[in-house]
């Protein structure tokens, strides 16, 4: 699994059923190195953290092979640029039926641990303008994988992460 980019965004609104929440979905491409810390990328805001961010969920993953899913629901422009699903990291690839909670990570000097796959939320649906993209994310059971970080670093585009360790508990 390679990054082929890194994201981070800045809280702002979006408007659901005449009201306004916070979030943090519309991501941009970072260039260069950027250090990710216990909370996640340097620079990445997070618009609710009562169900976003924090130690359990400071870094999120997607792979760019599964925008392909999405060519039938979600206008073709913006498919062609990463960062979309409100990505930290877009990796060429990645197979979430091969990731279990606890199984850690390298990237570089840092190391992460998969802490589950995402939650879609209503905002997600919001900004995808697909009204039913919560149930065609979870049908098609390629949501991405929530990462803590273990020990913070620095990342670039063209690492990938390996495996180093498979989770105990299963």
């Amino acid at each position: 699994m390679k990054i082929i980019s890194i994201h981070a965004g800045k809280v702002s609104q979006i408007e659901h059923q005449g009201k306004v929440w916070p979030t943090a979905i519309v991501k941009k491409k970072i260039h260069g190195p950027v250090k990710l810390t216990k909370q996640g990328i340097e620079g990445d805001e997070i618009g609710n953290p009562s169900v976003h961010g924090g130690e359990g969920r400071a870094l999120y993953a997607f792979g760019f092979k599964t925008y392909s899913l999405w060519k039938d629901v979600v206008a073709p422009e913006r498919l062609k640029n990463s960062g979309l699903f409100g990505e930290n990291l877009t990796l060429d690839e990645i197979d979430e039926s091969q990731i279990d909670v606890g199984d850690r990570f390298s990237i570089g000097d840092a190391l992460i641990e998969a802490t589950g796959p995402r939650f879609p939320c209503f905002i997600m649906a919001e900004h995808l303008g697909f009204a039913d993209a919560r149930n065609f994310l979870n049908q098609n059971k390629k949501s991405g994988v929530l990462f803590r970080v273990l020990k913070e670093g620095t990342l670039q585009e063209g690492m990938e992460l390996k495996l180093t360790e498979k989770s105990p508990y299963n």
